[in-house]
């Protein structure tokens, strides 16, 4: 049987499904660096097929929080060698190896490639390029700092891009990135991520409410900065001005968000953190969930509020735009465009009987979304096949 090993320098998804492939007997290792209670039991593998670096999770988190570095990027390309080196001592050869790549696995793909294996390159954002050039360009419309990846991971991005032997995507979006910027359409495979309806599902009717029932309800979960266009939302919500209305941004801030939410101070609420298991009751008692980002190639966040029966708009570069049937389970507008997101929460203020069937579309959708269980099956087909 085929066996792989996975590379995920963090866990990103890996750990809702990765316990699927070791009961299918295709699981080698899984090396990835989370927190130390992230165990190999707590995401259902054996001792010996889990390789946690949870070390390196510390220690970047402790230099970021004390050190403030001013390049960051540059300090995470630094943390991620450290992790690259830590794999190889533990390295386990195996018939394929998935790695999470973005100038952060070229010495995993190396490696992989000289023990006469096959790689596949998993990218969870667009390609690069196209990622840092909506970046630096919103930067340079508000005056922010510009971000850039060092020299030398652009060039390990370079070489995990040729040593992948097929790229795999999330979206549609993600897959247009990368064949607008040469790659060949038959080396990339996407496959859209599974669903989680366990922990995600319309509040009952008796549950109790984390927040005040009775108001229309816009809620954005994302970490406040320029890439996520929570700007634009909040500009659209100062033109609507709408009365019994409330504006929710759940997620962390930065020097950079403060100054994105200054001008807007006293015209939303903001929660900084909301641990993901309440997560589902404040989108339960939500009446719409916007995500106007800029580029993202698969924010799990909003499968997670169609589960709880709450439409959505976001916009044509988010990745989840996939499962969105436009004026039916929620709206897709175009990126940067504050009219278009007033007039699309409009609609859904003014009309509740519209939002009524909305929620029920959106509820229905992840009904017929892949489960972890089946998304680990299609992977392990596609590996049958490669």
């Amino acid at each position: 049987m085929t066996k792989v090993n996975f590379a995920i320098n963090g866990t990103f998804r890996y750990h809702r499904y990765v316990k699927h492939f070791a009961e299918a007997g295709y699981l080698n290792r899984l090396y990835y660096a989370h927190r130390i209670s992230t165990t190999a039991a707590a995401i259902g593998l054996s001792e010996e097929q889990a390789v946690n670096i949870f070390w390196k999770e510390y220690l970047l988190a402790a230099h970021l929080r004390y050190l403030k570095p001013s390049n960051t990027p540059r300090w995470y390309q630094f943390y991620s060698q450290m992790f690259q080196s830590a794999v190889l001592k533990r390295w386990s050869p195996a018939d394929i190896t998935q790695v999470v790549i973005g100038g952060i696995s070229d010495r995993i793909v190396a490696r992989a490639k000289a023990d006469g294996g096959r790689v596949i390159g998993h990218s969870v954002t667009p390609h690069l390029n196209e990622h840092f050039a909506i970046l630096n360009n919103e930067a340079d419309k508000f005056g922010t700092s510009r971000t850039s990846l060092p020299s030398a991971a652009i060039d390990q991005y370079k070489a995990e891009l040729a040593g992948s032997d097929l790229i795999l995507v999330d979206s549609k979006y993600s897959q247009r990135s990368f064949v607008e910027r040469g790659i060949p359409p038959e080396r990339i495979v996407r496959l859209m991520p599974g669903n989680d309806e366990m922990h995600f599902f319309p509040p009952a009717d008796n549950e109790p409410s984390p927040l005040d029932t009775g108001v229309f309800r816009v809620i954005c979960v994302a970490g406040v900065c320029l890439r996520k266009g929570q700007r634009y939302l909040l500009d659209a919500w100062r033109k609507l001005n709408l009365p019994n209305a409330e504006l929710l941004l759940v997620g962390g801030l930065s020097h950079e968000s403060r100054k994105i939410l200054k001008p807007f101070a006293g015209g939303f609420r903001h929660i900084e953190h909301v641990p993901n298991h309440e997560l589902r009751r404040y989108l339960g008692a939500s009446s719409v969930f916007v995500l106007p980002t800029l580029s993202d190639g698969f924010p799990q966040v909003i499968p997670e509020a169609l589960a709880c029966g709450v439409p959505v708009i976001t916009t044509e570069n988010c990745g989840s735009a996939d499962l969105i049937s436009d004026g039916q389970n929620g709206f897709v507008v175009s990126v940067c465009d504050s009219d278009a997101l007033a007039e699309c929460i409009l609609r859904l203020y003014d009309n509740a009987d519209l939002r009524k069937s909305m929620g029920q579309a959106a509820r229905l959708t992840v009904k017929s979304q892949n489960g972890w269980k089946n998304y680990a099956r299609d992977l392990c087909h596609l590996y049958d096949r490669f």
